[in-house]
């Protein structure tokens, strides 16, 4: 419920703040949503009760939009030829977090629970000086002038799209496959691992992650702008998928670590490939006034999944459902690859939709 509480603030709150930044300006909005992600940080840290946790997650949910808002930030500014890679940046970024968030607050755990939460609000501070500072101001850098239909009905004109269908299609797919891996993979790996004659504990479970939070680093950044130049969108989003499929196969059906270090490398690096793929592909057939609402409404569609896939996921598990949770995963991946074969062609990064 804890989950489903953030998720489902997150679910209604992204749309909203992506169309508030196309109305008045990315980096207000922004700042607006790290406060509230600091905030809520904090609220953890001196909860005391669980009411008062409830409601820091709330809060977050609430606030979680800044990473649709930083998405369209960079394709404002971001030639269409170059959106992938950036895009794939912020991943990147992401991948710093997901690499080192986890090891630092192993380290800090033992101080206290709550010593964590309190460093994580001072990180989210440190983030809220540094777009303060360092993005420029609204007055250099033009925003696109709001398009007039009202918000449903441009999101209603978006859906109209086919590529946008496919590519909401495809995204959901992705959303849900790395849902149900990451919410249950510590648990797997706990059931069905060992290292020196004991199951993963918190030591190895962490280390796994620092593994794939650096693979999508080196991915986005040495990876990404290699193929980008080879590769059109829609080969390099079915590759993706495919590395999925194959890293989930090995990860879910074999039990030794070699393995599992083959099949997080292919696992990782199809889930670094496929979200700036997919999510650039969407900022180029989008109108540029309709960017921060795109952006949200991917984003909220994530947040749905992240209701959901978690008690999937945990249900399976729980049942002891390995090999059926490892099933689910690459049928899912399976069904990707025949989305984005099956949508209309004209999504290359050459072209894009009128404004």
């Amino acid at each position: 419920m804890l989950l489903a509480s953030f998720s489902l603030c997150e679910l209604l709150a992204a749309p909203i703040l992506g169309k508030a930044s196309d109305l008045f300006g990315r980096k207000r909005l922004l700042v607006a949503s790290q406060i509230g992600t600091c905030a809520s940080f904090l609220l953890l840290a001196l909860a005391p009760n669980l009411a008062v946790v409830f409601a820091a997650r709330i809060l977050g949910g609430l606030s979680a939009g800044n990473i649709s808002i930083a998405t369209a930030y960079v394709s404002d500014r971001t030639a269409p030829h170059k959106r992938r890679q950036a895009i794939g940046f912020v991943s990147a970024a992401m991948g710093v977090g997901t690499m080192v968030g986890p090891a630092l607050a192993g380290v800090l755990a033992p101080m206290g629970l709550a010593v964590p939460f309190g460093v994580a609000a001072v990180v989210s501070l440190a983030s809220i000086l540094a777009t303060c500072l360092l993005l420029p101001a609204e007055g250099q850098q033009p925003i696109h002038k709001p398009a007039p239909a009202p918000f449903l009905a441009q999101i209603g004109g978006l859906l109209a799209l086919p590529q946008v269908k496919h590519l909401l299609a495809a995204l959901a797919l992705l959303f849900m496959a790395f849902s149900l891996f990451g919410s249950q993979f510590a648990l797997v790996l706990h059931a069905r691992f060992q290292w020196q004659g004991r199951p993963f504990g918190p030591t190895e479970i962490g280390f796994v992650f620092v593994a794939a939070g650096a693979i999508n680093i080196l991915v986005q950044v040495v990876v990404m702008p290699l193929l980008g130049k080879a590769l059109r969108e829609r080969t390099l989003a079915m590759a993706s998928f495919s590395l999925l499929a194959i890293g989930f196969m090995i990860i879910g059906l074999v039990g030794t670590v070699p393995a599992l270090a083959a099949g997080i490398v292919m696992a990782a690096t199809g889930i670094a490939l496929a979200r700036p793929t997919l999510v650039a592909a969407l900022s180029l057939i989008v109108p540029a006034t309709s960017q921060g609402a795109a952006m949200g409404m991917a984003q909220s569609m994530a947040a749905l999944i992240n209701i959901v896939a978690p008690i999937a996921g945990g249900l399976l598990i729980e049942g002891q459902h390995f090999t059926g949770w490892a099933m689910a995963l690459v049928g899912l991946a399976l069904a990707g690859i025949a989305v984005v074969a099956l949508s209309p062609a004209g999504s290359d990064s050459s072209k894009r939709a009128d404004p």
